[in-house]
């Protein structure tokens, strides 16, 4: 029942004693219910160092917290298999590579790709455990980042436009008393200040939605999407002086473009895979690859579908199944890290 109350119900130990006195009348002490605990706690960290660890071959990690205490987590994405979850002094890259490599050395965790944000403590601890690790950097951090500029610059723009739609109404009511003169320079200023924030937010949007197609799963080869990659962000920095919250998103960018499109390697070899599976050229594969940019209403789409079924009738079905596993099958986000440390940070309040 104890466990039970902690687990299930996310019950705190005070709270684990109030309910045994309630529901089953017996009256433990605090000290009782946290050495049942500790008790479980044992049983359940010798079950976890037993497993087997040599079948992981991907990881994604970060880093979570516990009443000011670093937790440092490792996940399998696919199957969201929890193979490290440790406390830590510090959060930096000796305390990574020390977990890391107990892990190998203990459980045979071999690490040949992993994905995690841009801390630098974390990158560097998973490289010195595993160094011919394939690092990726985590594309769903690098849309947050962009997200919430949009975000701060949209609302900056609705203020401008407020204030101005403010001085427009105290102008009308200057004119009914014959005193536009007086209002007119501050109208004419909020109205140059609202143009240029919206201005500036409609470029950052446009440049904002562009890079994120740079980081799709389906776009042009490595080399195209380094020089459009490199163009945006260029274009970015030309905007730097026009808020304080530009300049840092750029450097971010510029420091993780081959992190955040290491992942589009992977996807060539495996259209390259499949086209030597099925004997069929690599610029039909290619272009079936590219249709899952359209919408299945775009005549596009119906024209690969039909050039495909045209020169590869009894494969066609296959071809596109493998194309899609495919892609559902590339590692770009550590979204499995993230949705495991939302699930464990509803426990983090015990004591």
């Amino acid at each position: 029942v104890v466990i039970s109350s902690a687990l299930d119900c996310h019950g705190s130990v005070r709270g684990i004693r109030q309910h045994l006195d309630s529901v089953l009348g017996r009256t433990i002490s605090e000290g009782t219910v946290c050495g049942m605990l500790r008790e479980a706690v044992a049983k359940a960290q010798a079950i976890n160092e037993a497993q087997d660890l040599s079948s992981i071959r991907e990881g994604a990690h970060d880093e979570i917290f516990s009443q000011g205490v670093s937790v440092l987590v490792g996940v399998e994405p696919r199957s969201t298999f929890v193979y490290l979850m440790e406390a830590a002094e510090a959060r930096g890259e000796v305390d990574w590579w020390v977990a890391l490599t107990e892990k190998h050395e203990r459980q045979g965790l071999h690490l040949t790709t992993g994905i995690s944000d841009a801390a630098r403590g974390l990158l560097s601890g998973v490289k010195h455990a595993f160094p011919e690790i394939d690092l990726r950097g985590d594309v769903l951090h690098a849309q947050m980042e962009l997200s919430e500029l949009d975000t701060y610059l949209e609302n900056r723009a609705y203020a401008r436009l407020a204030y101005q739609e403010a001085e427009e109404r105290k102008m009308q009511r200057a004119r009914s008393r014959d005193q536009g003169q007086k209002r007119s320079k501050r109208l004419a200023l909020a109205r140059a200040e609202a143009k240029r924030v919206i201005t500036r937010y409609d470029e950052i949007h446009t440049l904002r939605h562009w890079l994120t197609e740079l980081l799709g799963l389906v776009g042009p080869d490595l080399a195209q999407r380094q020089e459009l990659y490199d163009w945006v962000i260029g274009e970015m920095a030309a905007r730097t002086s026009q808020s304080h919250r530009i300049a840092p998103i750029v450097t971010y960018f510029r420091n993780q473009r081959d992190a955040l499109l290491a992942f589009v390697p992977e996807l060539q070899r495996g259209l390259d895979r499949i086209a030597q599976s099925f004997e069929v050229p690599r610029s039909l594969v290619e272009r079936v690859y590219q249709q899952w940019s359209l919408s299945p209403e775009d005549p596009r789409f119906e024209a690969i579908q039909c050039d495909l079924y045209e020169q590869a009738p009894e494969q066609a079905d296959a071809i596109d199944q493998a194309v899609l596993e495919m892609l559902e099958g590339v590692l770009r986000a550590s979204s499995a890290v993230e949705n495991i440390n939302s699930i464990l940070r509803s426990y983090f309040f015990l004591r």
